[in-house]
């Protein structure tokens, strides 16, 4: 009698849910419907609605309220680096809300899917939910920074030049990363941005840059900061260090190009060796069947344990011979 007592709850509590759902997007849609109707009448169009603002500016709202909870500014923090001025998400507790409301969004998926049919509440699967639903936002984030990351990276010997030309001309630092801000854009001008207002707010350029390095952890960066940090301490030439910088980069680039053309090669092979043994098996098998039905006995189902355990231990050698790190 409680198993259906609880089924029945479930699936009432599912069809609130739906209605609950209709209503919102029912509210938005009005709400669009009559800022379109009088924007050609107003005075000030500069804003115009979107569903896009309004969810974000609902996120925004929440992580007020959470940051005066204090707790969660901690991990809030954490999420920082993955702020920049193009994103519509403000600082690091937009994101920590995001994942408090993705994972609701997925328990009322999970309580929305047992209850229309039918089914018992299982606490392991509600925990799986929560899970995946915490989580998602932490993989498609680092993922976007890795991304970020590597487009930074690829453009650092660009900032190299454009600084060290900037010092030939007698520049100010403050003039050469302007000059990196106004001549590149994407991740790398964001950024400079960053160090740009780091600066400006007390910093030295060797700290800016030293925090640009723990967004990015791209050891370049560090090795700038390192070096600025040298020169004003002994007042060493600035143009001799960018430019040995220049040629160091230039020098490290060359190395990953052959490197990873050796890796190439290696994966290829690595390929041609792990296939090989399953083609040669394949073969076997469909030459002679009787194959098939040695394995289909006792002994038969050892001997295939045997050669799963012996063509992993093939593999783990192999990736060591071929695939090793450089």
């Amino acid at each position: 009698m409680n198993n259906i007592d609880t089924k029945f709850i479930l699936y009432i509590v599912a069809i609130l849910l739906i209605i609950a759902t209709i209503y919102i997007l029912y509210k938005l849609l009005l709400s669009f419907s009559r800022t379109k109707r009088i924007e050609l009448f107003s005075i000030d169009n500069k804003e115009d609605f979107s569903l896009e603002q309004s969810i974000y500016k609902t996120i925004n709202n929440i992580s007020k309220i959470l940051k005066q909870l204090i707790v969660f500014n901690p991990i809030a923090n954490t999420y920082e680096k993955y702020i920049n001025k193009n994103s519509k998400i403000k600082e690091g507790m937009d994101i920590f809300t995001i994942k408090i409301l993705i994972t609701l969004l997925f328990i009322i998926i999970y309580i929305f899917s047992i209850g229309i049919n039918k089914q018992d509440f299982n606490t392991i699967i509600m925990l799986v939910f929560m899970i995946i639903g915490f989580i998602s936002p932490d993989i498609y984030y680092q993922i976007k920074h890795k991304i970020h990351k590597e487009t930074i990276d690829d453009q650092i010997l660009r900032v190299i030049i454009i600084m060290n030309n900037c010092f030939k001309a007698n520049k100010s630092m403050e003039q050469a990363i302007n000059d990196v801000i106004e001549r590149l854009n994407g991740p790398i001008e964001l950024e400079f941005r960053k160090v740009l207002y780091d600066t400006k707010i007390g910093f030295t350029p060797s700290e800016a840059m030293m925090r640009m390095y723990q967004r990015t952890n791209i050891e370049t960066i560090r090795t700038i900061s390192l070096e600025l940090a040298l020169i004003n301490k002994s007042g060493a030439n600035i143009i001799n260090i960018f430019e040995q910088l220049e040629k160091d980069i230039i020098e490290d680039r060359k190395l990953k190009l052959e490197l990873n053309n050796i890796r190439k090669v290696n994966s290829f092979f690595y390929l041609i060796f792990m296939i090989l043994p399953i083609i040669i098996f394949t073969v076997l098998i469909i030459t002679n069947t009787e194959y098939l039905k040695l394995f289909s006995t006792k002994y038969g189902s050892l001997l295939a344990i045997a050669e799963v355990i012996i063509y992993s231990i093939y593999l783990y050698i192999i990736a060591k011979m071929i695939r090793r790190r450089y």
